[in-house]
């Protein structure tokens, strides 16, 4: 998980974004709160420096980058009613759904049957 790390904290992004800078330092009830309080910020996206493989960038929005950290379902349930269109996001590189993305870098269970659940159709 160091490359994401790395890639999450490292990147630039197209716009500053404190719910980015949440995600990426994983504190999931402070980013929980911003979603909620400013939930136009879910639909941005980011250029991420080696966001894929540690080695790749990539143009992901929020929800992208939060699976690959690995937050509460909660966290991703608050993106998820945001911005529903997220969960059928592909990043424009290397063509993954958020739920690619919770299943490579090892989600939790929870995290994945919510991607399930909310979009069947990506499984």
């Amino acid at each position: 998980m160091d490359f994401i790390n790395r890639a999450l904290n490292g990147g630039s992004s197209y716009t500053s974004s404190s719910l980015v800078d949440l995600i990426s330092h994983e504190d999931w009830r402070l980013a929980q709160m911003e979603v909620e309080t400013k939930p136009s910020d879910a639909r941005v996206w980011h250029k991420r420096s080696g966001f894929f493989d540690g080695s790749h960038d990539s143009n992901v929005l929020p929800i992208h980058m939060a699976v690959a950290l690995r937050p509460t379902p909660e966290f991703v349930d608050c993106l998820v009613n945001a911005y529903p269109a997220g969960l059928k996001a592909v990043e424009p590189n290397f063509r993954r759904l958020p739920l690619h993305i919770a299943c490579q870098t090892a989600a939790s269970t929870s995290v994945v049957q919510l991607l399930i659940d909310r979009y069947p159709d990506g499984a």
